[in-house]
């Protein structure tokens, strides 16, 4: 159960804006605050008939309203926010290698600009999805608490959340109540910005542990996040408050990647090396990366600060106050992480289709290489068929057995392969897979050896 608040009643007499609705967060908060009776209104930049889940919850909870908006767009924010109680700001953008002007202008002007149009219409609270990144920096860290102060790292999202936070906290209550609440690493069903990466990155035997992963990280399950900012609404306790949000629990980078390894079916990480050669080898590509496009970023996000935090930093934060004053605690509904080694289930089957998918591109492309001379695409066109009919006629019962013609055909099939083959001058697949195997074998005959 969420926690009673002091202010908050009945529940479909608030209304509720969430920024940022087709995110992780925005998602399922919107999704629980729907269920719960909440009268909701979605912001995103998508119309809703492009958000399967969001149509399907709307039809379900006609106390949904989606809103089409951009919190760059000032009017667009103003008609948005009219006639709201709680505005809950989720939007931002987590992508660690873009310019740094692009990062700021969503993560700290957004954050502006929504928090003006709130206290413009009238918004009772506005509360603010910070991040933990602002008082980690780039150095350990134990068991810090809210009163850490917040530091520019240099990393262009910490820094721009650092700005948005210094920005919010700087308000008075007089006109709207702000709170500010501040997740680690989030997971859960629907998380794009690290946790695909670092199952990837396991599958293929890239994912390293740092000092044996003893260090400890800071995730938080996206439902916990959900449930502390439930707490939080149109709660007076929380009214220029700033929450440090976790599982709750010590969990050691160790325990994260052999739970997401275990979750995903995949061997655990087992490469370990130290810190101090891994940390040049991250500032030497971040400083590149900036500069390398997006598609260049996309590849080197894996290095990014925020990547080196996650595999090489002590993260140690508290959320002592969370529980004391918003009862953000298991007995309240907070999952703890150990109970919650299947939060990789929903990746699992599209991991494995995009890996499938993936495959046949692979597959598609070398294919479409080895066969684009003109005369070897058509006699594949003719051989192809004919070597499978061959073999369907040799070997499968009902089909009218007759090995010789199956045969024939069979032969013939490949014929026209090998002649197309030749033409383009390179080799029939099956020879090239025959090859392989053979190179196999005398590799492994000369190891015993």
């Amino acid at each position: 159960m969420v926690a009673e608040t002091k202010d908050m009643t009945q529940t479909t007499a608030i209304k509720i804006g969430v920024t940022g609705a087709t995110g992780l967060v925005g998602r399922d908060l919107v999704q629980s605050l729907a269920k719960a009776g909440f009268s909701v209104r979605a912001l995103a930049r998508k119309p809703l008939t492009q958000v399967k889940w969001a149509s399907e919850l709307a039809r379900q909870n006609p106390s949904l309203e989606w809103f089409e908006a951009d919190i760059s767009d000032n009017l667009m924010l103003a008609d948005a926010f009219k006639g709201l109680d709680v505005v809950v700001h989720a939007a931002g953008f987590v992508d660690p290698l873009a310019p740094r002007s692009e990062i700021f202008a969503i993560n700290f002007e957004g954050t502006k600009n929504c928090f003006v149009a709130a206290t413009a219409c009238g918004v009772k609270q506005f509360i603010h999805v910070s991040s933990l990144s602002v008082i980690t920096g780039q150095g350990d860290q134990y068991n810090l608490d809210e009163s850490a102060p917040l530091t520019m790292c240099g990393e262009s999202y910490a820094d721009s959340k650092v700005a948005a936070e210094r920005y919010i906290t700087g308000q008075t209550l007089d006109d709207i109540k702000w709170t500010v609440v501040r997740p680690g690493f989030i997971y859960g069903p629907g998380e794009r910005s690290w946790l695909p990466r670092v199952i990837d990155n396991i599958a293929q035997g890239k994912a390293v542990l740092v000092d044996g992963g003893s260090r400890e990280t800071n995730v938080v399950y996206v439902g916990n996040l959900t449930l502390a900012i439930r707490a939080c609404l149109l709660n007076s306790t929380a009214y220029g408050q700033v929450f440090n949000i976790t599982d709750g629990q010590k969990v050691t980078k160790k325990e994260l990647f052999d739970s997401i390894a275990d979750g995903m079916n995949l061997p655990r990480v087992s490469k370990n090396v130290p810190r101090w050669v891994l940390k040049p080898v991250f500032d030497t590509v971040g400083f590149i990366a900036p500069l390398a496009g997006s598609e260049g970023r996309s590849k080197l996000a894996k290095f990014s600060p925020g990547a080196f935090r996650l595999v090489a930093v002590n993260q140690g934060f508290s959320v002592k106050k969370a529980e004391r004053l918003l009862a953000y605690d298991d007995s309240n509904g907070r999952q703890p992480f150990r109970e919650y080694g299947d939060h990789t289930s929903g990746y699992q089957k599209g991991w494995c289709l995009m890996k499938g998918l993936g495959a046949l591109w692979d597959f598609i492309v070398d294919y479409l290489s080895r066969h684009k001379h003109p005369v070897n695409a058509v006699l594949h066109i003719a051989g192809v068929p004919a070597a499978f009919y061959g073999l369907y006629r040799m070997v499968v019962p009902g089909s009218g057995v007759d090995r010789q013609m199956g045969l024939a055909l069979l032969i013939l099939g490949y014929v026209l392969q090998y002649i197309g083959h030749r033409a383009q001058g390179n080799e029939v697949g099956e020879v090239i897979l025959i090859k392989k195997f053979a190179n196999r074998v005398n590799k492994k005959k000369a190891g015993h050896g």
